[in-house]
């Protein structure tokens, strides 16, 4: 963003947090809530513990809801002022939400997301997180699909020419 930039992202950035604060408590009933608040208290800097116990808050109403997990993988980012432990550390927060079954997908996408974003292709050079094989996370994300922001099994075929090809580019993000 160019420096001059700033002043006007930052008004725009304290204005959707007085609206989201202002908001009836029953908005936060929409799962998507959740993400704008996660968002906009990154982008106010808002400290760890209050953004933490904004995203426990969704996550406890809304688990599945990926885009709260993600929201939460973009805070703790260097590019945000974030580090490598505290990703570490909120994948495995995060997956105790979840069932057992879904863990590999989403420590897929969490890592995914933060190597996208800060890392690039060095993802486990700055994490301690070793990662599942890399056959459950392709099991498991080729069998998985969004839809409406959750993940649930998938109804197209996950050994289809088209979803392989979508995902081995992206093997990279588990242990081999």
């Amino acid at each position: 963003m160019k420096q001059d930039s700033w002043p006007k992202f930052k008004a725009q950035s304290r204005f959707a947090a007085q609206y989201l604060l202002k908001m009836d408590k029953r908005a936060r009933k929409d799962p998507h809530w959740y993400v704008l608040a996660l968002n906009v208290a990154r982008y106010e800097g808002v400290d760890v513990q209050s953004f933490m116990n904004l995203y426990d808050e969704g996550i406890r109403r809304h688990p599945r809801l990926y885009g709260i997990h993600f929201s939460a993988v973009e805070y703790f980012v260097p590019k945000w002022g974030g580090n490598a432990d505290a990703i570490d550390a909120l994948v495995q927060r995060a997956q105790k939400r979840l069932p057992r079954k879904e863990h590999d997908a989403l420590y897929a996408r969490m890592y995914r997301l933060a190597a996208q974003s800060q890392f690039r292709t060095s993802l486990f050079a700055w994490s301690k997180g070793d990662g599942p094989p890399c056959e459950a996370v392709s099991r498991t994300s080729l069998n998985t699909t969004p839809r409406n922001g959750t993940f649930s099994p998938s109804p197209t075929s996950p050994t289809s020419p088209a979803r392989q090809a979508t995902w081995r580019p992206h093997a990279r993000w588990c242990r081999r």
